[in-house]
């Protein structure tokens, strides 16, 4: 077996890293061994951009070649596999595949580091900016009181060094290793007498993450001194939009669960406001994104579970009402909630009727891609009538002027409106918007979209419609 071939920079012939070539990998372990040296191994994807950078910018200068050939034995390790691979890279599949298992390599670039008896020792990953930085990074590497994984392997006689804990740390959710996050992390809070810095504030976050057994202790934290770490963290609600979720699942989800009625939202907030007297009231709003949530769910059951086709629905809002008295989103998401029955019944007529009513009543609700996909979904391709189509194209039209192309659905947003204008017989704007869209594709070199709207516009031009059906989704996804 043999590792992928490399450049001349990286086999001797350039100043940078000397890479070995035409050894397997137990020949490496093995020639490592006998020079007493360390093994530098870099694993990379062919598709990986900052792979490619160290590659070219990094490991070719003369500094990081002085450093990794004076120190390393050096390897790079090719973790996928590609149609263009020579025989050499070909062979090495299976040790590839061996390594990528055995040592967790699931992000690119991976830099692994053994011991010259071949024991995986450290870890680095990501890219640098600076080859003195790498360097610097990598030297831990040979240094066994900073080696990550000799540290875990003797974690207890240093769980009461901080500034040990901390670097480990920084490591271990540098490459995603969410077990030793854990357990570091746990150690570290223990010792750690003031955990007001940004450094500590990010590792209880961390912990919330990715520790259940940690969630009840560091949520406590996080509320107790929310408004000092907001103003920490230079965020006025970095704390509770942490806590927001731990909330709503101890005090308002368990009113569903328990099947209490009714719920009373105002007098929710009031209560949760009073009992979390240390966050800022903006908590209220993550909390009312998860009430949204379980409304949505709860109104989705009981339309689900009518006979169809559905003809009380004004029964179903007053029963609403009565379970949920003084939520003013309510009528929005019943009507949201309502749309999506009747799209999925083909109840075209009641479902534009309804979008009609919910951007009328509610639009200044709405996010933007929600008043978009209402306005394209069941407006365009199946409302006639002058009234309901104006209504979609003032609410498009609100949309882009708050936004601009910088935004990630701006084109689709400018592709409705054009439609929406082309419907209503007014060819010259709605070319004049479609045009402007497929700029700003055509800039983007986005090629699906290109053809799309280039078919739109050619069809505008010939007068053609271009609302039957719905969109065809092999030109491009919205």
């Amino acid at each position: 077996m043999f590792l992928p071939f490399l450049s001349n920079a990286q086999t001797g012939l350039g100043e940078g890293i000397r890479f070995e070539s035409g050894l397997n990998w137990k020949q490496i372990q093995a020639k490592a061994k006998a020079e007493h040296k360390y093994i530098f191994m870099d694993c990379f994807a062919t598709w990986c951009g900052p792979c490619k950078y160290m590659n070219k910018e990094i490991f070719t200068q003369k500094e990081t070649g002085n450093f990794f050939n004076s120190h390393f034995i050096n390897v790079r390790a090719q973790m996928d596999q590609t149609a263009k691979d020579d025989q050499q890279i070909r062979d090495w599949y299976a040790d590839a595949a061996a390594i990528k298992k055995e040592y967790q390599v699931l992000a690119y670039p991976c830099y692994l580091f053994f011991s010259p008896d071949g024991a995986l020792v450290h870890r680095l990953s990501g890219s640098r900016d600076k080859a003195k930085d790498f360097i610097s990074d990598a030297s831990e590497a040979l240094d066994t009181k900073k080696q990550y994984y000799t540290m875990l392997t003797h974690e207890p006689e240093f769980k009461n060094d901080s500034v040990a804990l901390f670097r480990a740390l920084q490591t271990a959710m540098a490459i995603r290793d969410e077990k030793s996050v854990v357990l570091l992390g746990n150690d570290y809070v223990k010792i750690k007498n003031d955990l007001f810095s940004k450094q500590d504030i990010t590792i209880v976050t961390r912990l919330l993450l990715d520790d259940h057994t940690y969630k009840k202790e560091g949520t406590v934290f996080l509320i107790k001194y929310a408004r000092r770490i907001d103003s920490l963290m230079q965020d006025q609600n970095f704390a509770e939009h942490l806590v927001a979720s731990s909330i709503y699942v101890k005090d308002v989800q368990p009113l569903f669960i328990n099947d209490i009625s009714p719920i009373n939202w105002r007098l929710t907030c009031a209560e949760l406001k009073n009992k979390y007297a240390t966050l800022d009231d903006h908590f209220l709003v993550y909390e009312e994104m998860y009430f949204q949530q379980d409304v949505a769910k709860e109104i989705k059951f009981i339309i689900n579970n009518q006979e169809p086709p559905i003809t009380n629905w004004d029964k179903i809002f007053d029963s609403l009402q009565i379970q949920f008295p003084d939520y003013p989103a309510l009528a929005r998401v019943f009507l949201m909630n309502k749309a999506f029955y009747c799209e999925d019944h083909k109840l075209w007529a009641d479902c534009v009727n309804t979008t009609y009513t919910l951007l009328k009543d509610h639009g200044e609700e709405l996010l933007h891609d929600d008043i978009n996909n209402f306005c394209w979904s069941y407006i365009f391709l199946h409302a006639d009538d002058k009234v309901t189509l104006k209504e979609a194209i003032k609410w498009e039209k609100i949309i882009l002027e708050k936004s601009d192309e910088k935004d990630a659905l701006y084109t689709n947003w400018v592709d409705t409106y054009a439609n929406l204008l082309y419907k209503t017989s007014d060819a010259k704007g709605a070319l004049a918007w479609e045009n402007k869209a497929l700029e700003i594709v055509m800039k983007e070199n986005n090629t699906a979209k290109v053809n799309a709207f280039q078919i739109t516009i050619a069809k505008m031009k010939k007068g053609e419609k271009i609302w039957i059906g719905v969109r065809d989704t092999k030109n491009y996804s919205r």
